[in-house]
């Protein structure tokens, strides 16, 4: 079985949606509409020339010979996701992902697999517009799936799971075989809050009966 939370399919409208939003003066604004505080630091650090492939410009500065450029493109993609991923901003958690060895390892390991569509079906730069889950949907119809979605995931919008879940209940005629699927108000992106942790507690204990009455 597969317990699944904030839905993320890896397209490029996707990524488009939280790392490109209007960067180039044009295109949907979605977070950085109302985390503007956050958003412009994330925005300002790349030259208006470059900002129609916001993702490209941060790989080129997360590569940079340079230590501090590198450094600083490292804190600025990851604090600009660690203050949109709560419901309610945590400033601790930004300021955990301003930590120089962990925004290194974040930015760089979600930089790589951006650039290169997450490996799925192919890499490089042919590979970033793919939409591989969805269309390989078949692959995992039959497997008992709970998705735990936040209603309010900046980082990952709920319209992924949407899709994810319209998508698996066109390809599974079955519905005792279509996923449960947990839209949790007031919760946004991160694991760790109240009721996605609760949701993800149940989902997992249905899993090996705890409560149900079986024996463990």
């Amino acid at each position: 079985s597969m317990t699944l939370r904030g839905i993320f399919l890896c397209r490029k409208q996707d990524i488009d949606i939280f790392y490109q939003q209007n960067a180039t003066g044009s295109g949907l604004e979605m977070a950085g509409r109302f985390f503007p505080e956050y958003w412009e630091p994330f925005l300002e650090f790349i030259p208006r020339e470059e900002r129609g492939d916001m993702v490209a410009a941060y790989q080129k500065r997360l590569r940079s010979p340079d230590p501090a450029i590198r450094r600083e493109a490292a804190k600025r993609w990851s604090q600009w996701e660690a203050a949109t991923m709560h419901f309610i901003v945590d400033q601790r958690k930004i300021d955990d992902f301003g930590d120089p060895d962990h925004a290194a390892a974040f930015a760089n390991i979600e930089n790589h697999y951006f650039m290169n569509g997450a490996f799925l079906g192919g890499s490089g730069e042919a590979n970033r517009n793919q939409n591989y889950i969805l269309e390989h949907i078949d692959s995992i119809k039959n497997i008992p799936t709970t998705i735990v979605q936040g209603q309010f995931d900046m980082v990952c919008p709920r319209n992924q799971a949407d899709d994810l879940v319209a998508a698996w209940k066109t390809a599974q005629p079955d519905r005792r075989k279509w996923p449960k699927y947990e839209l949790l108000t007031e919760t946004g992106h991160s694991w760790s809050e109240p009721k996605t942790v609760a949701a993800l507690t149940a989902a997992t204990d249905a899993c090996v009966g705890i409560g149900q009455g079986s024996s463990r």
